[in-house]
C-alpha cells in the first residue's frame, strides 16, 4: 500500500492536528463539531490527505486553525498562538 507521505511524518501530522483542534476548541471557543466541519469544508483536510509538507511540517496547529477560520469566514482570529504541553482533559 502506498501512503500520501512517509511514516516519519505521521507523528508530526498527528501532533499538528491535535494542537489545531485543541486551539480551536479551547482558545477560539468553537465546538469540536463546528470546527471539524470547517476543517472539512475549507479543504484543509485534503492538504493533510495528500501530505502537503507546507501544512504537515511547515506550520503549527494554531496557524492551521487560523487558516481554517480565515478560509471559512474571511477573518483571522486575533488570539495569540498558545499550545500547552499538558493538553486539555478529554
Amino acid at each position: 500500500m502506498r501512503y500520501a507521505y512517509d511514516s516519519d511524518y505521521l507523528p508530526l501530522a498527528q501532533r499538528v492536528l491535535g494542537d489545531m483542534y485543541d486551539f480551536a476548541v479551547n482558545t477560539l471557543q468553537y465546538t469540536l463539531k463546528e470546527f471539524h466541519m470547517m476543517f472539512l469544508v475549507c479543504g484543509m483536510s485534503q492538504q493533510f490527505e495528500i501530505g502537503n509538507p507546507t501544512f504537515i511540517a511547515g506550520k503549527n496547529g494554531c496557524e492551521i486553525a487560523k487558516i481554517v477560520v480565515y478560509d471559512c469566514y474571511g477573518n483571522v482570529p486575533e488570539e495569540e498562538d498558545e499550545m500547552y504541553v499538558d493538553k486539555s482533559p478529554e
